[in-house]
């Protein structure tokens, strides 16, 4: 007999007995885990769970409740506060190993995984980076934070900011943007997010739909956009479309709404589906990741239920939630309304499947663990600490030279005084300029 025929008929044999729990050659890792999956646990893999990567005793509450949640439906995405390598090594390794499906893990490293793991590299901030003028430190600082923070188990960013922070009352945005003008943000957005793809790390845009030209903090309470349609298409969208263009990974949503543009004048951006669908998937043509901000937060806390927002913003797009501090009730909930028929079980194979995709992307299914050796090589290399150092030697500018007083000339003997200006009382002993 051909070969040919013999070998299409074995491939033919496979296909027919590969059942819903067994590897199908034609699909994909995410695929066929998907298939292996539970309702509650496709549901998992779309919540995030939030923690601190430092010590705890195997008899804490925490442990004991992570140790069920691996034990039942699992975790999907794991996010981190603070940490620190020696526990990335044991304990986040050990959460990985006893997990069924490998756990994305993500954290907001907006200036250097130094903000959240001591001994590694603080960068300036994203304002500091637009600063200099130059492009390539934007790539840079992708670099570092993508080196640095694979190396703890890091795989997903929460950044970068593609914010136009275009408000002066803004109070949360201000320097974690690329600055004020569309452009410059476009530009160094893009190179910050090729500087993470090409050291391994996933990207987010956000703060979607713009946080930049608004005067509340969404921690706090919704946030209103005050624009119309010609100012969001020319200002606070262009930024969100050049990022989806250099391939970012995910699109956080946020906790604001623009009522002088938008369907449902009243509802945040997180609840939308004109916002999720109409403007992000069909107009600007997004076709990864759509991650709510946090829902414990103002802007959603003050106005909604748990369950109400939970539901909600599933119907309206969100495929990863970071859900408000109890996944079990999470889960119980969003089950619940898919047996009801509220959400379609389509809705969630859709969005289980681009969670396990990205898992995939990062070849979580070959290797989850991560390395003692490769920790220790790439955390704190000098050469990344000068180059955050030079990145905020370029960024100093010269806003104001009243009287022409700088640069100074003091004479040798003359004493210099520097003022160090904090919100709140301190017992500083040395400037942190």
């Amino acid at each position: 007999m051909d070969k040919r025929r013999i070998l299409l008929g074995f491939v033919l044999i496979l296909s027919a007995c590969a059942g819903p729990g067994q590897f199908n050659p034609n699909q994909s890792w995410a695929e066929s885990t998907l298939n292996k999956l539970t309702l509650r646990e496709k549901i998992a893999q779309m919540m995030v769970y939030s923690m601190n990567m430092q010590y705890m005793n195997y008899e804490s509450d925490q442990w004991q409740e992570i140790q069920q949640h691996l034990s039942t439906d699992g975790i999907g995405v794991l996010h981190i506060w603070f940490g620190d390598a020696g526990s990335s090594l044991t304990m986040l390794n050990k959460i990985q190993a006893e997990s069924k499906v490998p756990i994305l893990v993500d954290a907001d490293i907006e200036s250097g995984l130094g903000r959240r793991y001591p001994g590694a590299v603080t960068l300036p901030p994203m304002m500091a980076i637009a600063a200099t003028g130059e492009s390539h430190f934007a790539y840079e600082a992708g670099r570092i934070a993508a080196e640095e923070s694979r190396a703890v188990g890091i795989h997903f960013n929460l950044s970068p900011v593609v914010d136009v922070n275009n408000n002066p009352k803004n109070p949360i945005i201000n320097t974690r943007s690329f600055g004020e003008n569309p452009d410059s943000v476009d530009r160094y957005s893009v190179e910050y997010i090729r500087g993470l793809h090409d050291y391994g790390m996933l990207s987010t845009a956000k703060h979607f739909p713009g946080h930049g030209d608004t005067e509340t903090d969404s921690h706090s309470a919704l946030a209103q956009i005050p624009s119309d349609s010609s100012r969001l298409w020319t200002i606070e969208l262009p930024p969100f479309k050049s990022a989806i263009d250099a391939g970012v990974d995910a699109v956080m949503v946020a906790h604001v709404n623009a009522p002088d543009f938008q369907d449902h004048a009243q509802d945040p951006a997180t609840l939308s589906k004109f916002w999720m669908q109409d403007i992000l998937r069909d107009q600007l043509g997004f076709k990864g990741v759509i991650i709510t901000d946090a829902m414990r937060m103002g802007g959603i806390i003050k106005n909604y239920s748990d369950e109400y927002a939970l539901v909600t913003t599933i119907q309206a797009g969100s495929n990863i939630i970071i859900q408000n501090m109890n996944l079990k009730k999470s889960i119980d909930t969003i089950e619940r309304a898919v047996i009801d028929g509220v959400i379609l079980k389509k809705q969630i194979n859709e969005s289980a499947l681009k969670v396990l995709k990205m898992k995939e992307r990062l070849g979580l299914h070959r290797d989850r663990l991560i390395k003692t050796d490769y920790t220790y090589q790439q955390i704190g290399k000098a050469e990344n600490f000068r180059m955050a150092e030079e990145i905020a030697l370029r960024a100093i500018t010269l806003v104001k030279n009243e009287g022409s007083v700088l640069p100074l000339s003091p004479a040798i003997d003359d004493t210099l005084y520097v003022v160090d200006l904090y919100d709140e009382p301190n017992n500083h002993s040395e400037s942190s300029l």
